[in-house]
């Protein structure tokens, strides 16, 4: 009796798992990306997954393979292999999920912007990580398992890679670097480290009740720096294409694995060629911290084409102050923090980025969209700001790369006086010295930013 009893139990626990199995599952993209330190169109087409398909899906894992332009330091061998199998003959080029889209199964990213992403967005197994990392050891316990909505499958190649991000080495840039064409700093990410499985297409996982789990251990390079290393699983068909679904996680938990780093020329640019005649047509005033006033001017007029999109400039002024707005005056721009100066520009070595005042080069089309995405950066290191009663403002000094700029900003609308345009129902307002429009009742930005 007790033997039936149990007979009986394991077969509705069988049963009730069976059920429990989804339709399907959430599915994430997978960016197989190829580049090289030496291939000058490659940062642009980095910029162009990051506009069309990352900011697009937040959730999409990418993975660069430093193959297709010649080999650099960050080369390996199975690189060369997917590569070949997904027809790869130079750089910058990608796949995404391994699936053909409108322009073959491996493309150029530049065109992105043309193509309708034809992905499904389910799948039919779920990738889930499961690891363990030991710091003095170095080694890694990774675990993948998921469930599979099709009871006819038998078998997949499940893929796991360690990648790293915030590798900063030499690249070529033929579009966002100035003069020499090569970033000395050039911040790399997601840039595949090596492959834990046993082929670079993956080891063959066997489905049994409609699941499956492989468990691999690894020892971590101690030249990776492992907080800004992620683990990547992915399951694909036998015959190692589409991408059927993919999960990443940061190899250290509780960190991001470095995600936040996209890559970027991170090496202070050359001077701009007429630095004594920079015009800004838009201001916006704001108070990101208690001390510390933050005054960006714009410009609408197109500084330089590349291949992705034009760019514009802007400048960014750090006000160190306890008011919540600017007064009429005169004031310093300095490398210290006192009481009503502007804090020179300086670079910020743990995030390879800059703060402080600086002019910069940004992405036309992220500025459309309230982003600052800046190709070029010159830190202002000394000067002064005259702001007048109108709201003019005039700064002369220098860069730190010691070049001297002259910088004007003459506003649209000198008083506090609203301007009605019966017309169009358009109305331009100032508020804490910003520009606002007010069109049918909704407030726009300069920028044409709902508010």
């Amino acid at each position: 009796m007790k033997k039936l009893f149990t007979f009986l139990f394991l077969f509705i626990a069988v049963g009730m798992f069976a059920q429990d199995v989804p339709a399907s599952f959430p599915r994430k993209f997978v960016v197989e990306h190829f580049t090289g330190d030496g291939c000058g169109y490659c940062p642009g087409g980095m910029y162009a997954i990051e506009d069309y398909i990352v900011n697009k899906n937040p959730s999409t894992i990418w993975i660069s393979h430093h193959y297709g332009y010649n080999t650099d330091e960050y080369t390996i061998s199975e690189s060369s292999r997917i590569g070949k199998m997904l027809g790869v003959q130079g750089a910058p080029n990608m796949a995404l999920n391994r699936a053909s889209q409108e322009v073959g199964l491996a493309f150029h990213p530049g065109y992105l912007p043309e193509i309708n992403i034809s992905d499904d967005t389910v799948a039919e197994a779920s990738v889930v990580i499961n690891h363990n990392y030991n710091a003095e050891t170095r080694q890694l316990d990774v675990t993948v398992s998921g469930q599979v909505a099709n009871a006819d499958v038998k078998s997949y190649l499940l893929t796991v890679i360690i990648k790293e991000n915030r590798l900063v080495g030499k690249q070529a840039d033929y579009n966002y670097s100035w003069k020499t064409s090569t970033w000395k700093e050039y911040m790399h990410a997601r840039v595949i480290r090596d492959v834990l499985s046993a082929d670079a297409f993956g080891d063959t996982v066997y489905v049994e009740n409609q699941a499956y789990s492989k468990t691999l251990t690894y020892t971590v390079s101690e030249d990776w720096v492992a907080e800004n290393c992620c683990v990547v699983a992915y399951l694909t068909p036998i015959n190692k294409k589409p991408i059927i679904n993919a999960e990443q996680a940061p190899l250290i938990a509780g960190t991001t694995g470095g995600e936040q780093y996209y890559p970027y020329g991170i090496t202070e640019s050359q001077a701009p060629s007429t630095p004594d005649k920079i015009t800004f047509d838009s201001i916006a005033i704001s108070k990101p911290a208690d001390d510390k006033l933050e005054v960006v001017l714009y410009s609408q007029k197109s500084i330089r084409s590349g291949v992705y999109g034009a760019m514009k400039s802007i400048l960014v002024l750090d006000f160190n102050t306890t008011a919540d707005a600017l007064v009429a005056d005169t004031f310093d721009i300095q490398d210290d923090n006192a009481e009503n100066t502007f804090t020179a520009g300086y670079r910020i070595d743990e995030t390879c980025s800059f703060g402080g005042s600086r002019y910069q080069y940004v992405d036309s089309k992220q500025l459309a969209q309230g982003n600052i995405i800046a190709y070029h950066t010159w830190k202002l290191k000394s000067g002064k700001m005259a702001y007048g009663a109108d709201g003019s403002i005039l700064l002369a000094g220098n860069f730190d790369n010691g070049k001297h700029f002259t910088m004007t900003y003459t506003p649209i609308i000198s008083s506090t006086e609203n301007v009605i345009i019966p017309e169009n129902k358009v109305q331009k307002i100032i508020r804490n010295g910003q520009i606002i429009i007010v069109k049918d009742g909704v407030e726009y930005s300069v920028l044409g930013n709902k508010l």
